[in-house]
């Protein structure tokens, strides 16, 4: 037969109950699912997936429909169990033939045989067993007495059982993404835990056999889906500065109390005052909070990259003055000149008699009441430690090398180090052996811990604190390794044992861990494995835990933090968040809102004596001294274009997938209210809206495996809606649709277009792929595809146009446009680049996917993300060309600087509004010199659409749909 078997989702219950009651009725063959179990194996499919080709256009079913050798065939690919092995029902009726698998069907459509509805998906189930499995295991899974026993096997392959979120292809991004956590900055000597490693192979779970059936988006979306449930977190995150905290601000950076910006001296670029106020708490959380850590979570575009080396920074211009003030102290001798006052001071008001001659442009730490006074002395000399995604390195190092003056005296003496392969022949930048051990920490003092076993303690060193190591998010445990050489020696102690032999560790050689950091920054944080995905209080759990043991440590006893004296006070604040992401549109049910209030207020509570002491994040539309953060042409407002798809093959292609979705929420319906029949009109009747809303409307990551396949082709098809007539034609098949197989023709063909290839070697690349020969079709039948031709037009007429006050042109004096283009999937970039390869010859379009190498190799030096990006970014001259790059929200949403383009066009809603947010930020953002076009194309007439835009709004519009249903009418 053609096609593939559809698998279906039979992962039990965590907790099952130990019998099913079965409900006597007759089923519709097309929903019944099988279940084979030979020897420990187990495999699942639906019964309709083996119609034979002429049985599949008629609209009833009877026992001679299906291909019984197709189903032997399947199982003994699946299993090993072989076609002429017998296959047992209900331990005694055997099926060795079609013969006998048509008398099993009769018998279930007559009523004869009953079949069991799995509780999870109540779903009529043949459970068949081969004929050794069930000599060996009579009391096994089978019918017995009108019940199905549940000890399905615990090794069973169930193909479509969900890995864990860590196993899944789909890197951080599917992730929920958090406001509260973009940054997290530690105090301590090493990183703790292992940093998830970011995948660059894949844009999504479709790069897994598994992904295919979780591709409906349930993800919370804290900004935008759940907006009533707002993250509460970050309500009472600091945002704002007291008048007394802006003058210490003022005092520590030298500057005018009424600065809207500052230049330190050194920098090249002017820092906000808003930016000041977060590089200061940052260095001075821990020497006059006591605080050791807390969370950055500023908007995109507000400079957190910035603000993090600027802490880098100034944190080491003021140990190098401390150094200095320490060195006077000591023996009265001066550095230049310079004089400071006294180490013993009566006086907090004091001022260094050498402040104006500093060439550090801070407050001189020999004055005791000032802050850098409590920074120096405080915090150890030794190297900040940034980690971030891989594709990201290039960005920061182009930060840093943008914000400072290398040829500032000051400026010299600091060290930026890359800890990533690609950099090891960069004599520059790359972290070589040598400079692990120029950056390992001192020991100091070894003595024997309560076990009575040496252990010692690193300390820092004058010049450690110049160094700032940048670290791949995926590089934590080889950096941990590259420091594990240190020697040291216990000598023992005199008298330690009351004159007695001091022991066997006496004199004795150990190699310890030489890595430490007086600051430890972790961008985009949320992506990490040991991070906690969704919202709310959770979010804080890793860097409470990691406060709370700090201070236990240094301060004996009981330590607290806002109250909280253990992380799992937060974890148990769980139940309730996940209570008001499910309940908080309710506001019928009098006991519903009740409990909604109460636990609402149980987490503010505790909110709101913690967030104030360890996250800040500011908004864009935030009010910082009496002014607006964000400025006005930096708010990124997404101009929403509708986009309806045109009548014709591909709209009834796409509507064909949306009523096979709307037949099997009919059929869940029929199910479920049998169920509550046979129960015993047990709860609330089950109506379409709630089967809907089960499907649709909650968080549960079970709802993408009960809608299989067809949901994700839809998801496929969103933008190019000709996609869903080829499929359903078998002329393009399942895997030409995978990632793997679709980023290999956009890989093959975007290197050929980024390094000077002729134009008919790039067609005829193309042309390898299935959709070649369709691409009239796809174009014409894609009215998004021709509302982004648009924009690419007005792109280009813009180099005949004078720049203007109102639609500035770029700072290289041209007036030369570059576009982004995000889509979703694989095969909607992939098709938008191919496209717009053949229509707009005179433009270099470019592409990025899961197959683009991080840097170009020898075999195509300019086809790589960062040689793409660079080639975006750089100066235009008039004979340039316009440039386009195509790629994923999850791929090229996060984390780039793409300011050089201005337009910005979304093809298709994203997963969640952050995701859309993030990627229009890759070109709204502090630095553009351009007015941004930032366009979010969409389609009321697209089932899939409707419900991502839904959950991108507030919980009230999610709550009108569940009460008013869906009108299937406009979609199917």
């Amino acid at each position: 037969m053609d096609g593939q078997p559809v698998h279906a989702d039979l992962t039990p219950d965590p907790d099952p109950p130990t019998a099913i009651k079965m409900e006597l009725h007759q089923p519709n063959l097309d929903h019944i699912v099988v279940r084979v179990n030979h020897q420990g194996r187990s495999v699942d499919f639906t019964l309709n997936s083996f119609l034979t080709e002429s049985s599949r256009a008629n609209s009833i079913r009877i026992s001679s429909h299906y291909s019984y050798k197709g189903i032997r065939d399947f199982i003994h690919g699946k299993i090993g169990l072989r076609p002429t092995e017998p296959l047992v029902f209900n331990g005694t009726q055997k099926v060795r033939s079609r013969h006998d698998l048509e008398l099993l069907i009769i018998s279930i459509q007559m009523g004869i045989t009953a079949l069991p509805f799995l509780p999870e998906l109540r779903l009529p189930v043949l459970i068949l067993q081969s004929e050794a499995s069930s000599d060996s295991n009579r009391s096994g899974t089978g019918l017995a007495s009108g019940t199905l026993a549940t000890d399905t096997p615990k090794n069973a392959n169930l193909h479509t059982k969900r890995p864990p979120l860590e196993d899944l292809a789909q890197p951080s991004t599917k992730r929920v993404k958090s406001p509260i956590s973009d940054i997290v900055s530690c105090l301590g000597n090493t990183p703790i835990r292992e940093a998830e490693s970011v995948s660059d192979g894949s844009d999504n779970a479709e790069c897994s056999a598994t992904g295919d059936l979780y591709h409906l988006d349930d993800d919370v979306d804290e900004e935008g889906s759940l907006q009533q449930v707002e993250d509460i977190s970050s309500r009472f995150a600091l945002r704002d500065i007291s008048t007394e905290d802006w003058k210490r601000v003022c005092r520590m950076f030298q500057c005018p109390e009424d600065s809207r910006e500052y230049m330190p001296v050194g920098f090249k670029l002017a820092i906000s005052d808003y930016q000041l106020h977060a590089i200061w708490w940052q260095i001075t959380q821990f020497p006059i909070r006591g605080v050791p850590g807390g969370c950055l979570g500023d908007e995109m575009g507000l400079g957190k990259t910035i603000e993090v080396l600027t802490v880098f920074i100034i944190f080491a211009l003021i140990k190098t003055n401390y150094w200095e003030v320490v060195h006077y102290w000591d023996t009265g001798k001066t550095t230049d000149g310079r004089m400071h006052l006294p180490q013993q001071q009566q006086e907090t008001d004091l001022t260094c008699p050498s402040q104006h001659n500093s060439p550090y442009g801070l407050l001189c730490p020999c004055v005791k009441s000032g802050d850098t006074f409590a920074v120096g002395k405080k915090v150890p000399s030794l190297p900040t430690i940034c980690f971030v995604r891989p594709g990201s390195i290039h960005g920061w190092r182009r930060e840093y090398e943008k914000l400072i003056d290398f040829k500032s005296p000051i400026m010299m003496p600091l060290k930026f180090s890359i800890t990533h392969n690609n950099f090891r022949e960069d004599k520059r930048y790359y972290h070589s052996s040598n400079r692990i051990k120029m950056t390992t920490a001192s020991p100091t003092k070894v003595e024997l811990d309560k076990h009575r076993v040496p252990s010692c303690s690193l300390k820092g060193r004058r010049g450690l604190s110049n160094w700032f190591l940048l670290v791949s998010s995926s590089g934590a445990p080889a950096l941990l390794d590259d420091y594990g050489g240190k020697k040291v020696t216990y000598r023992g102690l005199q008298g330690e044992y009351n004159g007695q032999s001091r022991g066997i560790y006496d004199n004795s050689t150990f190699k310890i861990n030489g890595l430490a950091a007086s600051f430890v920054f972790f961008d985009e944080s949320h992506t990490y494995r040991a991070s906690i995905p969704g919202g709310g209080p959770s979010q804080l759990t890793s860097i409470v835990d990691h406060i709370i043991r700090v201070k236990r440590k240094q301060e004996g006893g009981k330590a607290c933090i806002g109250g909280i004296t253990t992380a799992t006070q937060l974890e148990k604040l769980n139940s309730d968040w996940d209570y008001l992401m499910r309940k908080n549109h309710i506001v019928s049910n009098p006991y519903t809102k009740a409990e909604t209030e109460r636990r609402r207020d149980s987490i503010e509570q505790v909110m709101k004596n913690l967030v104030p002491h360890i996250l800040m994040a500011r908004r864009n539309m935030d009010t910082f001294r009496g002014h607006k953060i964000g400025e006005n042409d930096r708010q990124i407002v997404l101009k929403q274009i509708k986009c309806n798809m045109v009548d014709g093959p591909g709209r009834d292609a796409f509507c064909e997938l949306t009523a096979n979705v709307r037949g099997y929420i009919g059929q869940a319906l029929e199910e479920r209210h049998n169920a509550w029949v046979v129960g015993g009109r047990q709860g609330p009747k089950p109506t379409l809206r709630s089967v809907e809303h089960e499907f649709f409307g909650g968080t549960s990551t079970k709802t993408p495996r009960k809608l299989g396949s067809t949901w994700t082709q839809l998801l496929r098809t969103n933008v190019y809606p000709m996609v869903a007539r080829l499929y359903l034609d078998g002329v393009v098949r399942e895997n030409d649709m995978h990632a793997d197989s679709i980023n290999l023709h956009g890989s093959d063909a975007c290197s050929l277009a980024v390094s000077g290839a002729s134009r008919e070697a790039l067609l005829d690349q193309l042309g390898a792929s299935p959709f070649w020969s369709h691409r009239a079709q796809l174009r014409d039948q894609s009215s998004k595809f021709h509302a982004l031709c648009k924009y690419v037009e007005d792109m280009v007429a813009h180099r005949d146009i004078r720049p203007t006050t109102e639609d500035p042109g770029p700072a290289d004096g041209t007036n030369i446009r570059h576009m982004v283009v995000f889509t979703d999937s694989p095969v909607s970039s992939f098709i938008t680049f191919m496209l717009l390869s053949e229509k707009y010859p005179e433009i270099q379009v470019m592409l990025i996917n899961g197959r683009t190498p991080v840097e170009a190799t020898k075999e195509a030096r300019k086809y790589g993300r960062q040689e793409m990006v660079d080639d975006l970014m750089s100066d235009c001259t008039n004979d340039s060309r316009n440039k386009i790059l195509v790629s994923t929200y999850r791929i090229c949403g996060i984390a780039l600087n793409l300011q050089r383009a201005n337009y910005c066009i979304l093809m298709e809603p994203a997963r969640d509004a952050m995701e859309e947010t993030q990627a229009a930020a890759r070109v709204a953002r502090r630095g553009q010199e351009m007015k941004p076009v930032t366009v979010r194309l969409y389609d009321d007439r697209n089932l899939t659409e409707l419900l991502r835009r839904t959950r991108h709004q507030n919980q009230g519009d999610i709550a009108s749909w569940q009460k008013e249903g869906i009108r299937w009418a406009d979609f199917v």
